[in-house]
């Protein structure tokens, strides 16, 4: 797993509790970054996920998520695949995407659900769960979630919606 696919878990993880000093804490002690460094991963990463964890929770205070159904199809399709990837599906791999299934990602990204990373090495985008998809999935037991606890413990707690 490269650094950037283990910061955006931990970005993840704890955008919805911590503040950006304390990921960046995080970043240093946990990836052995210096803190220029662990500060570039998170604005990089905040960028890449289109919007604060704050418009993400106020999206979802003023209006209800809706999906169409190939896009709650690609969502569920994602979700079950996670379990292969720690949690991170890529696109493209088990779950192909076409062009018309671009603009479902989006509208995911739009809604808050997920954000995705481009890892230059592997030359992969990579699906990572945001807190509002997390909870669209608890919350309507999407089939391919209950085997991803160990990705989600931290999630769950947060949200306080799932028992480990």
């Amino acid at each position: 797993m490269t650094k950037m696919t283990q910061a955006v878990a931990i970005y993840n993880a704890n955008i919805a509790t911590n503040t950006r000093a304390g990921i960046i804490q995080l970043f240093v002690s946990e990836l052995g970054m210096s803190k220029a460094g662990a500060s570039t991963y998170y604005q990089t990463i905040k960028s890449r996920a289109g919007q604060s964890a704050a418009q993400a929770a106020q999206a979802r205070k003023s209006k209800p998520a809706t999906m169409s159904k190939g896009c709650l199809d690609l969502f569920a399709a994602l979700i079950n695949d996670a379990g292969n990837w720690s949690g991170n599906p890529p696109l493209n791999a088990n779950v192909v995407t076409t062009n018309a299934d671009r603009g479902y990602v989006t509208h995911l990204k739009k809604i808050g659900f997920i954000g995705t990373s481009w890892d230059d090495e592997s030359r992969i985008s990579w699906v990572h769960f945001l807190p509002a998809g997390i909870e669209y999935a608890i919350e309507n037991q999407l089939a391919g979630f209950d085997g991803l606890h160990h990705y989600y413990e931290a999630a769950a707690e947060i949200l306080g919606t799932v028992e480990g």
